[in-house]
């Protein structure tokens, strides 16, 4: 075996114990997503550089000698043979590839959705994760490097959670993530459907621990407090610069590019801990420390609060107990107490949730009481599953015609399905108009919170199959090999693999498959095949080696290397051989953690601030861990090779890995830039906000969210920019607007803005002609425009709804738009057949009665008006608050009809309404000649909140219309303090008028 082969195997190794730690801690707050597609990204990247690896070794490897015997098996036998999940991964990704191919829209199926990231190209990802690992893992120092990795990663992401619980995090999450903590992962069912994949590992763990113990062949051993000391060191070593990171966030602008850094470090000093000899002692301290981390594990899945993965945990639970205890004839005896127990606990679970349950009253315990409310499809989560699946359901048995046109395989949707990550797009045809009272309407659901239906789906019963007959094949060669396991650790290892399938199979028949269950899962089919084709080497009797990596024949032959000189600090800090080992580990070590200090405080000198530039910075230091890791354990000198063509195979594919990272990782840089644009839109710096859109689309020329973020910006440009066009007359093209400056973009007219959005959002059309959005957006657009500049502009906005209720017909908000559209080119009778198609698409949603109310009222049809204006009132109280209030109430008072509205409005005043109803009724008061009225409720606005300027200028002008000069002077000057800059002007206006008036 060449250096170079070497090399690489280390190499590979190196890259999935890194990736098996950034997946559940990486999250990058400069980046729109934050979570779910950065951790798929570096996962991707991570995976083409083991690829480059493998090849290396394969180009290096000398052909096998063929067999002399006739009745051996041919090469697709041996591959078989060599990996026995070999047939059904195939033909997973088989029924991924021709759902791919047949898909509605096969580059998002391809390269996943912008929101999820989980394409093909993502499950090759994962594929490619499991055979590099089924392939390269081979000896038990491996496979204890490995699963170190997995449960000291945990030990973070749980903690986080508590931390959240306690109310210390100190990013400033959007959301809530106090009463349900989300840790790492951004969702509380995210983070615990993580945890409970883990909990198996560490159970394992545990129970051999435990195992040592009871043998009384274990060795008492030496004292094994460097040891302890060491591992303790390490755990808060890890957390510490965790948070660190987290706190100094706040503090020093630009500091968490760092993550990955940090993270390479953290699985340098993992990975590198040299084997300790098994002793009763260390069994003892293992045994104390699993415990620990177990209870840590299950605290924070309990602070989730999150009931799928509970359910998870509990039959991942049952299926390890039981295993150990058939596997232990000390326990055998304790297997039927185990299933009464559980049984039990089953039957508790379904008394509870029963609608006249005796238990009923416990509902309403904190974290508990959720455990009720599984049955429960009437409100919250549960109803809005209910309502997906019945969706879902309409969708697989009518297969409508998702575009314009007929769908050429309508009939073969049911076998081949919609294609991966499309069912955002497919669902809009039987979207639930009441699903939308209860999540955003603009959004169609992507996941059924069911991983079956999503295959389903998405794969179609193809993928559906290959999937199942995969999870079944693993469990049948799982129980195969625990049958067989000649050792109790394998027996242990083997149930902890079933209990994290299991959980994970029970976990997501509620939830969503997330980038870092399907990598613990794809890890955990690749452990069953280790351990189905290479038992006897990993669980062979081992011994120390005297030298960190390489086997212990050629340790044998190896010189003994003297231990360097260790650093007071460093020796004050671990005190512990196991921190710092040989001499190459320690220099190895240490020479990382000094180039990546170095390169940050280089970096951070320079003052970097391009988002390409940092994003490939930080995946540079987390890449740089692999070599690292890899020199560390074992590199020896020349760095020879075998076979003269592996320098042309290892420079071809590094340079196709290196273009494909490239572009992976530019859709990081480009949500960076997509997340300062929305920070300039957020500021209203709109000419701002589209150079940072332009720069995201630089970076992904193919994804059509950032080109609906520009329109947006565009659009917002024409509602503040002047009249007057730009001169000479701007003719915009998708290239000069993609290069177009703040400075020029803020001395645009309005209708050269309008344009530069319609060229822009035609654009996302193109991309994505699926997605009702863009046609939507382009609808509002042009409403906009004929509002302002051009009537005509308003049959185009209609064009483009019909188009949009067409991919989407259950909409009723399109419906509700297309209404008031036409009602604006006063086209009544249309607007009121999509105003009514509207409101029996969806009769609980307000805005649907608003509009079909200000039909009947262009159509002077009051009495009717006036009682879809009160329902939707009783629906929402805010309902009629909005910038057409004043018409509908000048129309009310010429037709005699305000003052049951105002007597509406005080009733909804003394149930406590929001600020606005009263406003709005103080308003209507006035308008009915009710000053008195009318100033008392501006009173009480201003009592509540003094810095309303509104209010303060309605009370103004009230007191005017009363004759009183000087409390209108008085009212208008507060209403000037604290007045926005844009109306500072009119209020001056108005308190000289009054006080040049006579009192």
């Amino acid at each position: 075996m060449s250096r170079l082969q070497q090399f690489s195997e280390r190499l590979i190794e190196a890259g999935w114990l890194v990736a098996l730690v950034t997946v559940p801690l990486y999250f990058d707050v400069y980046s729109s997503r934050v979570f779910e597609p950065d951790k798929i990204t570096l996962l991707r990247c991570l995976v083409l550089v083991m690829l480059v690896a493998q090849l290396a070794v394969l180009a290096e490897r000398a052909p096998a000698r063929p067999t002399a015997h006739a009745d051996s098996p041919g090469l697709w036998g041996r591959w078989c043979t060599a990996n026995p999940l070999l047939i059904p991964t195939a033909l997973f990704v088989l029924a991924e590839l021709l759902a791919t191919v047949t898909s509605i829209d096969p580059l998002t199926s391809l390269f996943g959705s912008y929101q999820r990231l989980q394409g093909t190209y993502t499950l090759l990802t994962y594929v490619a994760l499991f055979f590099l690992i089924a392939v390269n893992l081979r000896t038990h120092e491996q496979l204890n490097r490995l699963l170190n990795v997995v449960l000291v990663t945990s030990v973070p992401v749980a903690l986080y959670g508590i931390v959240q619980h306690l109310q210390l995090d100190p990013l400033p999450w959007g959301g809530d993530v106090v009463f349900r903590v989300t840790s790492t992962m951004g969702n509380a069912i995210f983070l615990a459907a993580y945890l409970i994949m883990v909990v198996p590992f560490t159970g394992v763990r545990l129970v051999t621990a435990l195992q040592r113990l009871r043998d009384p062949a274990t060795p008492e051993g030496k004292p094994i407090g460097q040891v302890v000391t060491g591992w303790a060191t390490l755990i808060v070593v890890q957390n510490v610069l965790l948070a660190s990171l987290l706190i100094l966030h706040s503090a020093i602008l630009g500091i968490w590019w760092i993550a990955t850094g940090v993270i390479g470090v953290f699985t340098v000093l993992v990975a590198t801990q040299p084997r300790v000899l098994s002793s009763r002692r260390l069994a003892r301290a293992e045994a104390i420390a699993m415990a620990g981390l177990l209870v840590l594990q299950v605290v924070c899945i309990f602070l989730t609060q999150s009931r799928g993965p509970w359910l998870g945990l509990l039959v991942g639970a049952l299926v390890f107990i039981v295993l150990i205890e058939l596997r232990t004839p000390a326990a055998r005896k304790l297997l039927t107490v185990t299933l009464e127990v559980f049984v039990v606990l089953g039957v508790l679970l379904v008394v509870f949730n029963l609608p006249s349950s005796p238990l009923a009253r416990f509902r309403s315990v904190p974290y508990i009481g959720r455990l009720g409310q599984l049955s429960d499809v009437n409100d919250g989560t549960g109803r809005v599953r209910v309502l997906i699946w019945q969706g879902t359901y309409a969708l697989l048995t009518t297969r409508p015609d998702v575009g314009f046109q007929p769908d050429p395989l309508g009939v073969a949707r049911l076998v081949v399905g919609y294609g991966p990550e499309t069912m955002h797009e497919a669902y809009n045809k039987v979207y639930p108009p009441a699903l939308g009272d209860l999540e955003s309407r603009n959004a169609s659901p992507d996941r059924n919170h069911n991983d079956l239906l999503d295959h389903l789906v998405m794969e179609g019963i193809g993928g559906l199959a290959a999937y199942l007959a995969l999870l079944v094949w693993a469990l049948v060669l799982a129980w195969r090999i625990f049958r067989q396991s000649a050792t109790y650790g394998e027996a242990a290892l083997v149930a902890g693999v079933m209990a994290v399938l299991c959980g994970h199979v029970a976990e997501t028949q509620t939830g969503i498959a997330i980038v870092s269950t399907k990598t613990y899962f794809w890890l955990s089919l690749a452990l069953l095949v280790v351990l189905a084709t290479r038992s006897e080497d990993i669980w062979k009797r081992t011994v120390p080696m005297p030298i960190a990596g390489g086997s212990p024949a050629s340790a044998r032959n190896r010189k003994p290397v003297k231990r360097a000189a260790r650093p007071p600090v460093v020796l004050a800090a671990a005190s512990s051989p196991v921190l710092l080992g040989e001499s190459r580990r320690f220099i190895g070590i240490l020479a990382y953690i000094v180039v990546f200090v170095v390169g940050q405080l280089f970096l951070s000198m320079a003052g970097v601030s391009d988002a390409r530039v940092l994003t490939y910075g930080t995946f540079l230091w987390l890449a740089l861990a692999l070599p690292a890791w890899a020199w560390i354990e074992g590199w020896q000198p020349p760095f020879t090779v075998s076979r003269p063509r592996t320098g042309w195979v290892i420079a071809v594919a590094g340079l196709v890995a290196l273009v494909a990272i490239a572009l992976n990782l530019n859709q990081i840089a480009a949500d960076v830039y997509h997340k300062q644009g929305t920070l300039f839109d957020g500021q209203n710096q709109y000419a701002d906000s589209t150079y940072a859109y332009e720069k995201a689309i630089s970076l992904a020329p193919t994804q059509a969210y950032y080109y609906l973020f520009l329109g947006r910006a565009y659009l917002e440009v024409a509602k503040r920019a002047p009249t007057t066009p730009m001169s000479p007359p701007f003719q915009p093209s998708l290239a000069s607007l993609l290069t177009m400056t703040p400075s020029t973009v803020s001395q645009m007219g309005q209708v050269d803005a309008l344009h530069a959005a319609e060229v822009v959002l035609k654009e996302a059309q193109i991309l994505e002609p699926l997605n009702p959005d863009h046609y939507a957006n382009l609808a509002r657009l042009y409403r906009l425009w004929g509002d302002a500049q051009d009537k005509s502009k308003l049959a185009d906005a209609s064009s483009e709804y019909r188009l949009a209720t067409t991919l989407s017909p259950h909409s009723a908000q399109l419906f509700a738009e297309w209404a008031m559209t036409s009602l604006d080119a006063g086209n009544t009778g249309d607007a009121l057949g999509h105003a009514q198609r509207a409101v029996a698409l969806d009769p609980e949603y307000a805005l649907t009665h608003v509009v079909l109310g200000d039909v009947y009222l262009a159509q002077h049809q009051d009495e009717q008006a006036l009682q879809e204006h009160l329902k939707a009132l009783s629906l929402d109280p805010l309902a009629l608050s909005d910038a057409s209030f004043e018409t509908r109430v000048n129309q009310y008072i010429a037709d005699k009809q305000a003052q049951t509205l105002a007597n509406r409005y005080q009733q909804l005043v003394r149930q406590g309404a929001p600020r606005q109803v009263r406003a709005s009724y103080a308003f209507l008061l006035a308008r009915l000649g009710n000053l008195q009225a009318a100033e008392q409720q501006y009173v009480q606005l201003l009592q509540q909140d003094p810095t309303d300027w509104l209010s303060a200028r309605n009370l103004a002008l009230t007191y005017a219309q009363e004759g009183n000069g000087l409390a209108a002077v008085a009212a208008a000057k507060q209403a000037l303090k604290y007045a926005p800059s844009d109306q500072t002007s009119s209020l001056q206006q108005l308190i000289n008028a009054y006080q040049q008036a006579k009192p």
